[in-house]
């Protein structure tokens, strides 16, 4: 069976191979794409509300943290503020974070206890401040994406894929490190909206990306790499 990597460096990396190098004019290669589920529902969030924590104070509480407490969800407002602080398209499609020839090639998932009051589910976030609701997942799908063994049994995984496509039409090779370096800054972001909104945040290279590729029904163009884990702030 092919490596995860030699899938990405032999299956994706088929023109010229480069090193930061542009393989077309920024003009000729697509910009800010991204994924939609046209047959699943669509939910549109409430609208974003402002933060009340300073950005300073944020920085300064941001922890990689979990909770024990029971996780049972978020509301519609606390996850839309999460994700559309943190990733939503804000003007003249751009987004609150840096990707490289505005290719926006990572898309955004969310697996496990995700809405109050609603059954395990996997989500795909529309970065136009939309969710689809993609099917559910049963709590033996949801703790085989996650490595670590000790992660809360009611949390939720937001999930970082790599179309590694969309960058390597201009950058060649580099779109790899441009991809991952996007998924930091991403990371990012939802930590510290997760602290100013009082939820426990903890980044995870510990995923199991066979098994997210499962459940999420990706083919090969696609591939998992990041998460973070969300739920409850600790007591």
């Amino acid at each position: 069976m092919r490596s995860y990597f030699s899938t990405i460096l032999d299956d994706m990396f088929t023109a010229k191979r480069t090193l930061r190098g542009a393989l077309m004019p920024a003009d000729l290669a697509p910009v800010c794409e991204y994924k939609t589920y046209p047959r699943m529902e669509s939910l549109t969030l409430p609208p974003v509300r402002p933060l009340t924590m300073p950005l300073g104070e944020a920085l300064s509480a941001r922890r990689s943290r979990m909770s024990t407490r029971g996780h049972t969800g978020c509301s519609p407002e606390v996850l839309s503020d999460l994700l559309g602080h943190a990733l939503r398209i804000t003007r003249n499609m751009h987004r609150p974070y840096p990707s490289g020839g505005a290719h926006y090639p990572i898309e955004t998932y969310a697996i496990g206890s995700v809405l109050e009051g609603a059954e395990r589910n996997a989500y795909h976030y529309v970065p136009t401040h939309t969710l689809e609701r993609l099917w559910k997942v049963s709590h033996e799908q949801y703790r085989s994406c996650i490595i670590d063994p000790d992660v809360p049994e009611d949390a939720f995984l937001i999930v970082f894929t790599a179309t590694w496509e969309r960058t390597q039409k201009k950058y060649g090779d580099f779109a790899y490190h441009l991809a991952t370096l996007e998924g930091g800054h991403m990371a990012q972001n939802i930590a510290l909206v997760a602290t100013a909104l009082g939820l426990a945040a903890q980044p995870l290279c510990g995923v199991n990306v066979e098994r997210i590729s499962s459940v999420l029904d990706l083919d090969y163009r696609e591939q998992p790499f990041y998460g973070v884990l969300i739920c409850n702030e600790p007591a």
